[in-house]
């Protein structure tokens, strides 16, 4: 036996144990390893949670088109069964169904429905043209000049054209006109067809210190249909007429409690069938329940927001525009009256509103230190009502008393607080918005800029909701639509686009 036969040759190195510089090598590809597996990990459940997040934000914000897929197979059958008919659940009863007498929330999105306006707020509040092509204002001559779209028609095939607009704010112009508009027109003094075709010119007075818009948000009436005198406009409340517009839906059925819509032929959408139904209170939350109901309007308050959580077929969408009180400084004194100048009214009530007072105004506010002014409010029809307005009135008297006036708050009932409202007996007065949302003769609302004769102030606004079945997507909420209503949002705004969710077609 040869040595050779079990010696490794000489050029080969006797096999020996790794050192720590292997070592660390091979455990650093190791860990190196592990770590990217676990970035891996965690950016794919990263990427979860943000597309959890967006679809979570997509609900929270104006455009409510996200309801999820998972909530629309979850529904019940009957929800389902409605298929392309809309059901809306609102507190009111219909009584008048015109843009210028309607006040209640159903009223209103039936209105909205059925008329067109010259412009419309979007869910920004930003004027939008609707029946108006362009709109522009001169400063010099305080006059705006519309022009009219050519393609907005009514049911019977006619154009809407500059004698319907001008019939209509003649109609709101009346002195006979009584309805919910009274009063917010003041700074408007007629409006007249142009000799241009389709054009129409508004011409404002020196209140228009600054062109407001919203005064373009009325519905206009067909002025071959709705055939009353201006000076006998008050006839319209009592009439039984069909309600008659521009818009995409039209009537087909009314009761006291509820009205059918239909869409008009020629008009794109999937919902052909819209009834809005008077809702019991007591009845509302059973029905939410059981999903019965595709939209609903509510008060936002604690009891709300505590039942929305045993109200898994539907998605939530609050806002604050719609006004709750307003601070009345007597427009009109009577002779023994504390507040006589206009100096003296305008100083009180920007200093309720914590504005910046001028020398002058600061000098009128002077002159009532020494006297007591007393401050009315509504006792309300319960103890939290109570609370809830003395809070507000005795807020309202420490503002005033740090600027060095007096002021006794005093509850009354509200047939009281009415009179005196309607007399202009009162130096300050809380006054909570009405079913109309109309005020009392003579108030201007304090806005920017500040007009001398402003007699008004709104001191607080209502949270609202607008309650939506996960089966609809894609629908408009405007805080904004109905600007100067006491429930002042609205679902109405592009019904085109409201996309219904089948249990077999998820949203995508």
């Amino acid at each position: 036996m040869h040595d050779s036969e079990f010696e490794k040759p000489s050029s080969q190195k006797p096999e020996t144990t790794a050192g720590p510089a292997v070592l660390f090598a091979r455990w650093r590809h190791i860990v190196y390893g592990v770590f990217l597996i676990g970035l891996i990990i965690l950016l794919t459940i990263l990427a979860l949670e943000v597309g959890r997040w967006q679809q979570s934000q997509s609900g929270a914000t104006g455009d409510p088109a996200a309801t999820t897929s998972e909530a629309a197979m979850s529904l019940p059958e009957s929800a389902y069964d409605r298929k392309d008919r809309l059901l809306v659940g609102v507190n009111d009863r219909f009584e008048q169904l015109d843009p210028l007498y309607a006040s209640g929330d159903g009223e209103l999105d039936l209105v909205s429905l059925v008329f067109e306006s010259l412009i419309r707020l979007d869910s920004d509040g930003t004027p939008v043209g609707q029946l108006a092509d362009t709109w522009q204002y001169d400063d010099d001559l305080r006059q705006l000049k519309v022009t009219l779209r050519a393609d907005h028609t009514f049911r019977d095939g006619r154009v809407v054209q500059a004698s319907d607009v001008v019939y209509t704010y003649a109609c709101l112009l009346s002195p006979a006109y009584d309805g919910p508009l009274k009063g917010r027109l003041g700074s408007l003094d007629q409006v007249l067809a142009s000799e241009e075709d389709q054009t129409v010119l508004f011409q404002f007075n020196e209140q228009a210190a600054n062109l407001d818009l919203r005064l373009l948000t009325v519905g206009i009436l067909k002025a071959d249909y709705y055939l009353f005198r201006p000076e006998r406009v008050f006839e319209l409340r009592d009439t039984n007429l069909t309600p008659e517009g521009s818009g995409a839906f039209a009537v087909t059925e009314t009761s006291a409690n509820h009205a059918v819509l239909s869409l008009r032929p020629g008009y794109a959408g999937q919902i052909k069938t819209i009834e809005i139904r008077q809702v019991a209170s007591e009845a509302k939350l059973r029905l939410l329940q059981e999903a019965e109901l595709d939209i609903v309007r509510n008060l936002w308050d604690a009891r709300m927001q505590q039942r929305a959580q045993s109200l898994p077929f539907y998605r939530f969408f609050p806002y604050e525009t719609s006004v709750d009180q307003y601070l009345l400084v007597n427009p009109q004194p009577q002779s023994g009256a504390l507040i006589q100048r206009p100096s003296q009214r305008l100083a009180v009530l920007l200093t309720a509103a914590g504005r910046p007072l001028s020398r002058l105004q600061q000098t009128a506010l002077a002159e009532l230190e020494a006297r007591e002014l007393h401050l009315y409010y509504f006792s309300g029809v319960d103890p939290n009502v109570l609370y809830t307005n003395r809070e507000m009135a005795e807020q309202v008297v420490r503002t005033l008393e740090l600027a060095g006036l007096q002021v006794l708050p005093m509850a009354v009932d509200w047939p009281e607080l009415a009179e005196r409202a309607a007399n202009h007996d009162y130096d300050l007065l809380l006054l909570p918005a009405t079913a109309n949302s109309r005020l009392p003769d003579h108030a201007v609302i304090l806005a920017d800029p500040v007009q001398p004769d402003s007699s008004a102030w709104v001191v607080a606004y209502r949270p609202d909701v607008l309650i939506v079945c996960n089966r609809l997507s894609q629908v408009t909420i405007n805080p904004y639509k109905h600007p100067f209503a006491a429930s002042s949002g609205s679902w109405t705004d592009r019904v085109e686009n409201i996309r219904i969710l089948n249990p077999e077609e998820p949203e995508t």
